[in-house]
């Protein structure tokens, strides 16, 4: 019997099924109407299927974007039905609750590569998880959080899935199970061309995944030589020391935020301004516009140069630097590689990224008040 949110006592005067979507939807006398979204899974509960441990139930094609219409009816208070989410929901059925194990839905891509890993929960009966159609946002800078800069929620935002299939696998303890989840182009969005749109994403995810390593190479390297200062008692090592450490904690101001500030510093460095871009081009479901084009070429030189100036740093500074600190036998100084970096920002200990659609919902309130 179906109770959920349904108010008891209450005459349903007429019950239809939506063939397009597969929702109920229930006319009541004097409360509304209600409507549940896809019951195609629970038509699907088959003998078979109910004895299983647990079975991956059938999803319905979701629409690639971002959203359109908002969580609630705008106009009115006198309506509070939420309005159907604009992402992909997945299903699933547990025979009994699981009170050890894990239970998790990853989606993978045509070439067998799992793009997106979210936790399921362990209910006996229907579940679901919902996945915004989102890959993982890049390894950003990091910096303070600068009160309504857009730029500063790069690290947070992953680039939109492309139209296509993909397969959805369930793992729920010793249980596995695949189906497929069909991702349509946007039917408002007839003349997007998704392929270059990504082109451009993926040039800017790159160039924002570079400064993040930048920073942190910059970030490390300032912490280590400031270790080796306070071991050091040969002044002019003291002050060699002193002087990398001056220079790597100005460079830094320049690629990254670090004003901490509860209002709007005005501070946008190169961090925010190429994260502005790349947020701009998620978080829209229109091609990138013509400045963002300029801006991807005028901030990719800017990048180039930073790193031409860190290199400087890295090789002739810390090369002449090492010398001394042989000489006093002290550890040598090493700037942070690619593969540490990336080892650093993956695996277990890395936090879950924050669905956009909450996301979405700081930028528009930021929106609003600028």
């Amino acid at each position: 019997l179906y109770k959920s949110r349904l108010p008891e006592y209450v005459a349903v005067r007429d019950i239809v099924v939506q063939p397009k979507t597969n929702d109920l939807v229930l006319a009541t006398h004097g409360r509304g109407v209600f409507i549940i979204d896809d019951i195609s899974p629970l038509r699907r509960l088959s003998t078979e299927v109910l004895e299983k441990g647990a079975a991956l139930l059938p999803t319905r094609p979701a629409v690639v974007s971002s959203g359109h219409y908002g969580n609630a009816f705008p106009n009115t208070d006198s309506y509070a039905g939420m309005n159907a989410p604009e992402i992909a929901t997945i299903q699933y059925y547990l025979k009994d609750r699981m009170n050890t194990g894990d239970v998790t839905v990853e989606v993978l891509d045509a070439s067998g590569k799992v793009i997106a890993s979210m936790p399921g929960t362990k209910r006996k009966g229907i579940n679901f998880v919902r996945w915004d159609m989102r890959l993982a946002p890049p390894k950003a800078a990091k910096g303070v959080l600068v009160q309504g800069e857009f730029g500063v929620y790069a690290g947070f935002i992953g680039r939109l899935a492309l139209p296509g299939t993909y397969t959805i696998r369930l793992k729920a303890g010793d249980w596995i199970d695949e189906g497929s989840l069909q991702l349509l182009p946007d039917p408002l969005m007839p003349d997007l061309d998704y392929a270059k749109k990504r082109s451009i994403s993926d040039g800017l995810f790159q160039m924002v995944e570079e400064l993040g390593l930048l920073e942190a190479q910059v970030r490390s390297l300032k912490d280590s030589v400031d270790q080796r200062l306070n071991l050091a008692k040969d002044k002019k090592l003291k002050d060699e020391l002193t002087k990398l450490s001056g220079n790597l904690d100005a460079f830094r101001k320049t690629i990254t935020e670090t004003i901490e500030s509860r209002g709007i510093t005005g501070e946008q460095q190169l961090r925010a301004r190429l994260g502005r871009l790349y947020v701009y081009t998620e978080a829209s479901d229109n091609m990138p516009t013509q400045s963002i084009l300029d801006g991807q070429k005028t901030i990719g030189e800017e990048l180039k140069q930073a790193q031409v100036k860190a290199d400087g740093y890295f090789k002739n500074d810390l090369a002449a630097l090492n010398k001394s600190l042989a000489k006093a036998k002290l550890p040598l100084l090493n700037v942070l590689t690619k593969s540490e970096w990336e080892k650093q920002n993956s695996g277990a200990s890395a936090a879950p990224p924050r669905p956009f659609w909450e996301i979405k919902e700081e930028l528009q309130k930021m929106m609003r008040k600028g």
